[in-house]
């Protein structure tokens, strides 16, 4: 057997032994679907049924869910799925496990099409394979996981040289444009890079030639251009949380603008600066310790309480690997015709490792609640792939003790999900409304009351009870839409969701809340 049947061979077991774990208690840690799993999957449940979202919408290119606008990828997936097998928190999640692990071919794929050893692919496909945030992430039903799969086999096969399988480049190109598309309407960070990625295919392909790149660069923008208007909803919705559109940092920019005056005010003292210079700040903080590797986001359930998102290994090899890809493009800078030098192939991986990590982390830097673990997902990938990549420029002993401590870090990791993670969960999802609410359902009769001061029971309430579509379009009531444009849900079937336990009408006997660190029914 020759080296590369022995590499693929191995890659293949290391794929096979991640979907594996991956797979262990899937349906039951996380103990309950969160908001956003269990909107994508009542909503798949109606497509599949209906042909319509909770809006009573035929195939709307963008659901709605709580006033939560949704691209259509995930459900879809999910509808086809349920065709097929019965409805489970198991199934929702799976989508999400599939995409975590083509990330162990995709690292494999990339790095043998930019000249690496074999060896060294292998490294990084495993190194793929051991990062928490991609195990974690695996586990739930993230639409954020499937959009990265997708767009990292769209930029793989715009950037590699024509396979045999597809003959001809415009097919190739064609092919990876369609992939792009699929990406772009299963999350919308896909879409929002397009801009940043064409220049990139552009030069990447000779600007001067133009025949090289005009398909690809054309069919990107009709994608592009034709979905943008279309998700204008979403785009507009997500604008909110942005630095652009966020009410609170408006404020603060216009008060730092009037501590000044004069000319400064004019040039240091302009929102402009002021918005750069908090990209900047949320910027530094993606690269931070505190984010990567012992505490995480600001959203509890983007991690395993108290960890980050990589190994330490993966951290401190992965700004190594930065520093010196980005040490040798300023050398290059430095030589006569420098950009004639960096178009050389045995530049591209800094140029690509700098270049696509740049672009990975605008989607995060932009918003008000950064660093932020979905928004960063391709960042996460660059980093590790740039870990990496330092490995191979150190001695071999030291590629072989980084792959071994980052394996062992990953093992201590996923003991720790399956073993303390199920003690966090009570606080952080309200574990057993599930039980709670079948129970109630088959033991009582007439209105419920369901205490919901956040306003997503309901979906969870469908879902659960697997609501019958001709129930849920007769009964849906939603609240009027708040500040940042959610609705949120009132009414569904006989359960009439409150903010206190003293909202409840005289006719509701009987009443769901979460009290005491779990969830109780009153009789009344």
């Amino acid at each position: 057997m020759n080296l590369k049947k022995i590499s693929v061979t191995i890659v293949l077991f290391v794929v096979l032994l991640s979907f594996g774990i991956r797979l262990v208690q899937l349906g039951s840690l996380p103990q309950i679907l969160n908001r956003d799993e269990a909107a994508l999957a009542y909503n798949a449940l109606l497509l599949t049924d209906t042909g319509k979202d909770e809006w009573g919408r035929s195939w709307p290119l963008v659901l709605e869910s709580f006033g939560d606008y949704k691209l259509p990828g995930y459900p879809i997936l999910l509808a086809g799925l349920f065709q097929i097998f019965e409805p489970s928190d198991l199934l929702v999640r799976i989508p999400s496990v599939v995409a975590s692990v083509s990330l162990i071919l995709l690292a494999y794929a990339f790095t043998q099409v930019a000249g690496w050893r074999r060896q060294w692919s292998l490294i990084a496909a495993l190194s793929i394979a051991s990062t928490p945030v991609f195990f974690f992430y695996a586990r739930i039903g993230f639409e954020a996981m499937v959009g990265l799969a997708l767009l990292l086999t769209a930029l793989l096969l715009l950037y590699a040289p024509v396979q045999t399988f597809f003959r001809k480049r415009f097919v190739q190109d064609l092919v990876a444009v369609l992939f792009w598309l699929t990406a772009a309407i299963t999350y919308n960070t896909p879409l929002l890079l397009i801009p940043f990625f064409v220049p990139v295919i552009i030069v990447g392909r000779k600007a001067k030639n133009w025949k090289n790149w005009i398909v690809p660069v054309l069919a990107i923008s009709l994608v592009f251009g034709g979905l943008l208007s279309p998700q204008s909803n979403l785009t507009t919705q997500k604008s909110s949380i942005t630095l652009f559109g966020d009410e609170t940092h408006r404020e603060l920019a216009n008060t730092r603008y009037n501590s000044y005056t004069g000319l400064i005010q004019k040039t240091w003292g302009n929102q402009y600066v002021y918005l750069v210079t908090e990209m900047f700040k949320n910027a530094v903080a993606e690269f931070s310790p505190q984010f990567l590797l012992t505490r995480g986001g600001p959203h509890p359930l983007h991690q395993l309480p108290g960890n980050g998102h990589l190994t330490l290994t993966l951290y401190l090899f992965g700004i190594l690997g930065y520093m010196y890809a980005l040490g040798k493009v300023i050398g290059v800078l430095k030589k006569t015709k420098p950009l004639k030098h960096l178009q050389k192939k045995e530049y591209q991986t800094e140029i690509l490792l700098l270049v696509t990590t740049s672009i990975s982390l605008a989607p995060a830097v932009v918003t008000v609640d950064a660093p932020h673990a979905t928004r960063s997902l391709l960042f996460f990938f660059c980093m590790v792939l740039a870990s990496v990549y330092a490995a191979t420029k150190l001695k071999k002993n030291i590629g072989v003790l980084f792959i071994v401590v980052t394996v062992l870090l990953f093992a201590q990791y996923v003991n720790e999900y399956f073993t303390e993670y199920p003690n966090h969960q009570p606080g952080l999802l309200q574990v057993g409304y599930q039980e709670v609410i079948q129970s109630v359902d088959a033991s009582t009769e007439g209105p419920v009351a369901v205490v919901d001061p956040d306003g997503y029971q309901y979906i969870l309430t469908a879902w659960y009870l697997r609501m019958d579509p001709d129930t849920f379009f007769t009964t849906n009531i939603k609240q009027l839409p708040n500040q940042i444009g959610f609705r949120y849900g009132q009414q569904v079937g006989r359960y009439h969701f409150i903010g206190q336990l003293n909202d409840r009408s005289e006719e509701e006997k009987t009443v769901v809340t979460w009290d005491g660190g779990k969830w109780q029914v009153y009789q009344y």
